[in-house]
């Protein structure tokens, strides 16, 4: 009976740490309404990998047999053979590549919910990732704009420019 129960608790343990939702910190990086996330450490986190190449500055997200590719500055990305267009490229800032995070998460096949500071990247209805976001990001590039909150209904809408002024959110 010991040995019985010891197995249990064990599967529910092994069952219990696969299907964890992960919780981390990121800088805020916004730029044009979007939030740029570092490549590397979000997108891990979900298990995909990544590559980086520093002949091209593009950076690959691979995850479950699908390619998404994207180059620091150019507003073309790739999923696959076919090519999309980002409202916002990804940047170098910091020396860390910032991806767009809607656009890869959604290319992944994941749900990307906005709450105030915290992100929730979700399949199938059950959180994976919570993203916890700080007031400040790193070193801006030319035109990247670091906010201290969200912008309102920035997950609801494409924002204008006009919502992302400082008038426009009271700062």
């Amino acid at each position: 009976m010991k040995r019985f129960t010891v197995c249990i608790l064990a599967i529910a343990l092994v069952v219990g740490t696969a299907h964890a939702t992960v919780t981390t910190w990121i800088n805020r990086v916004e730029e044009s309404g979007r939030l740029l996330v570092p490549v590397r450490g979000v997108f891990e986190a979900l298990g995909a990998s990544v590559d980086w190449s520093s002949y091209d500055m593009g950076v690959t997200v691979f995850y479950q047999g699908r390619a998404i590719s994207m180059w620091v500055n150019n507003p073309e990305a790739m999923i696959e053979s076919t090519p999309y267009y980002l409202d916002v490229p990804p940047r170098n800032i910091g020396g860390h590549v910032y991806i767009p995070l809607r656009f890869v998460g959604e290319a992944m096949g994941k749900a990307v919910d906005y709450h105030g500071d915290r992100v929730v990247i979700s399949s199938g209805g059950s959180a994976e990732l919570i993203l916890m976001i700080r007031g400040s990001g790193g070193a801006g590039t030319t035109g990247a704009v670091v906010r201290t909150e969200m912008v309102a209904a920035s997950n609801d809408r494409y924002l204008t420019n006009a919502d992302c002024s400082t008038s426009a959110t009271g700062s």
